[in-house]
């Protein structure tokens, strides 16, 4: 028994001195760089882990910097101070780094290639990481400038980067096999604000939610072939050129709600275009306002051949004028490839948009030629066929006509508020009335529902939303509401006291609704007492 507990000793000692002759693992360390450092020469010879910390100042740069290693933090001092100009791609990487992270930058290409491009197309493993807190921006003017370039297996988390003045595209998400985040962005006065294009939708979903689009002079955002959540966005001031100004939807699969859409233009589909869309996209608890079709149809909404659902949205205000076949869309730009190194994945992306170009102008020949004197300034449905896509729990008020259906399929209009009865042609000349639709004025500040409008309780229950515009329960009263907001169950002197000092909407000055946060007030006063209570018996215990 001795022997035994003395053999358990020496392994016990033998154990502890391999141990501890082990060697450590390397601690990450900073390495801080200046302007006329060498930049690429700092991230080569950085380890994985490190961070390589840029002082404030301006860094002009021959070529890209390439980056290689895994967990690697590039970071300035603030867009504001720190600016990286190169002749080429400012970041570039096709190798399949994990958990990237660029922040802290003003980045500019002068030759006019990309801000960050990240190239995994048909090479299997993902590259990861965060692009944040950047000023992405064609500060020299250069033609085809693009804002980030994602190809291929690339997953990134984009957030609170102010990405502009693009003449290509703000973002490019082309042929992605991963998920991407574009969050809490301002994505401004570029061509293409986000461009997502793909051969068809995939099971990654590309989501893009809480940004301001706004200004970008060929559209705010434009989908093919790909899968996208659109939600809780500010799109507004956009226009198109022949797209729609704020959402267009082609061969994709889709959820657009919770948006404020409004005051974007197009010649046709002046808020939202909805392109053969596949089935399980959705629109819906969107505010879509002060919108125009220019020379087109479709002020609010344009949808074109899909069955696409459109419930509970507030469609107010949106003009159309309509001009003859040949008007509507011109050409979406085509990538200009100079750094030779991208060759392949540029000209995949140039013969997918010049695709895309032959099939708006088809699509647009035939939208003008259906349209006669309804243009649908609000909602309309062109080139239906045998579509029949359901619209129901919408309200359609103060636009030039409100909803026009032109198609063969007889169309599923229930549980809405418009100005008029819908117009269907050639079906029925004298427009068709359904179940459960009501034709009087909605009584609304901006996209909420006063007390006294006929809205509250009196839409349908059957595929209404859980949440509306504002993620408030649905129903809070004794039925769904009709229109993108519910009105919350409170009396009328709550809501005046919850509205009298909230927020104001940009393109109306009308109130928003703040009534949730004077409830979870009025939660904690009373609940203090109760605390105080709980707090002591507890301690007694």
């Amino acid at each position: 028994m001795k022997k035994f507990f003395v053999s358990v000793g020496v392994i016990a000692l033998l154990a502890s001195t391999i141990v501890f002759s082990s060697p450590k693992t390397r601690a990450a360390t900073t390495i801080y760089v200046s302007p006329g450092s060498n930049i690429q020469a700092a991230v080569t010879s950085a380890q994985d882990g490190d961070t390589i910390h840029f002082a404030a100042g301006v860094y002009d740069e021959a070529n890209s910097i390439v980056p290689t290693k895994n967990n690697l933090t590039l970071e300035g001092s603030g867009a504001a101070t720190t600016t990286i100009n190169t002749n080429n791609d400012v970041f570039y990487f096709d190798s399949a780094v994990q958990n990237l992270t660029i922040k802290g930058f003003t980045l500019t290409s002068i030759a006019g290639l990309t801000g960050v491009h990240c190239d995994r197309n048909g090479q299997g493993e993902t590259a990861t990481g965060t692009i944040s807190d950047n000023i992405i921006t064609n500060n020299n003017q250069a033609s085809n400038f693009l804002g980030i370039y994602l190809n291929g297996g690339c997953s990134f988390e984009i957030a609170n980067n102010t990405i502009t003045q693009s003449t290509d595209f703000g973002i490019l998400i082309e042929e992605i096999t991963a998920t991407n985040n574009i969050r809490d962005n301002q994505i401004t006065d570029n061509s293409v604000g986000i461009f997502l294009v793909a051969e068809s939708a995939n099971s990654n979903n590309i989501l893009i939610h809480n940004n301001t689009i706004s200004g970008n002079s060929d559209g705010g955002i434009f989908a093919l072939g790909s899968t996208a959540s659109i939600y809780s966005n500010d799109i507004h001031g956009n226009t198109g050129g022949g797209l729609s100004g704020a959402v267009s939807v082609m061969q994709s699969t889709v959820q657009i709600y919770a948006n404020k859409i409004y005051q974007n233009s197009a010649p046709y589909g002046g808020g939202i275009s909805l392109l053969a869309p596949n089935e399980g996209s959705n629109v819906y608890n969107n505010y879509i306002s002060q919108n125009s079709a220019t020379d087109g149809p479709g002020g609010g909404i344009l949808s074109v051949q899909n069955n696409t659902p459109i419930f509970n949205n507030t469609i107010v205000n949106n003009t159309a004028t309509v001009g003859g076949p040949g008007a509507g869309a011109t050409s979406i730009k085509t990538l200009n490839n100079k750094s030779g190194k991208d060759a392949d994945s540029v000209q995949t992306a140039n013969a997918t948009i010049e695709k895309i170009n032959d099939e708006l102008k088809s699509l647009s020949d035939q939208i003008h030629t259906d349209v006669g004197e309804h243009v649908g300034g609000g909602v309309y449905f062109a080139s239906m066929g045998e579509f029949s896509p359901p619209f129901y729990n919408n309200i359609v008020w103060g636009n030039t006509d409100g909803v026009v259906y032109n198609g063969g399929a007889t169309p599923i209009i229930t549980y809405n508020d418009m100005q008029d009865e819908p117009y269907v042609a050639p079906l029925n000349e004298e427009g068709l009335s359904v179940s459960g639709n009501i034709f009087t004025d909605p009584k609304l500040d901006g996209y909420v529902l006063r007390e006294d409008s006929p809205c509250v309780d009196t839409g349908t229950s059957t595929g209404a939303p859980a949440t509306d515009i504002d993620g408030k329960s649905r129903p809070q009263r004794n039925g769904i509401d009709i229109g993108a907001y519910e009105l919350s169950a409170v009396t009328p002197t709550e809501t005046a006291a919850a509205t009298s000092s909230s927020e104001t909407l940009p393109e109306t000055g009308a109130p928003a609704n703040n009534q949730s946060l004077a409830l979870v007030l009025m939660f904690i006063l009373l609940s203090a007492p109760v605390l105080v209570i709980a707090k002591r018996h507890f301690t007694k215990r």
